[in-house]
């Protein structure tokens, strides 16, 4: 394979490369507006008040802020 050839093979690559990481992007971002679909669905059939949401939420969130402080040691 001559210089030219593989000068071309390089750019070829290197633009699938780039397609395939704009895929990847656009499929994570459709996972993650059905993800947030899926989790408005479920809080919505909750039958519940914001307040007893927040609450019911309250545990995990501080549970989450002390297990992030214990690997930050």
């Amino acid at each position: 394979m001559n210089l030219t050839a593989l000068e071309h093979e390089i750019t070829k690559t290197e633009e699938k490369i780039a397609a395939y990481k704009e895929k990847v992007k656009a499929l994570k971002q459709r996972k993650l507006n059905e993800e947030n679909a899926q989790i408005i669905k479920l809080v919505r059939s909750a039958d519940m008040s914001v307040t007893e949401l927040r609450e019911m939420f309250r545990p995990a969130k501080q549970q989450n802020k002390f297990e992030e402080e214990e690997s930050d040691v």
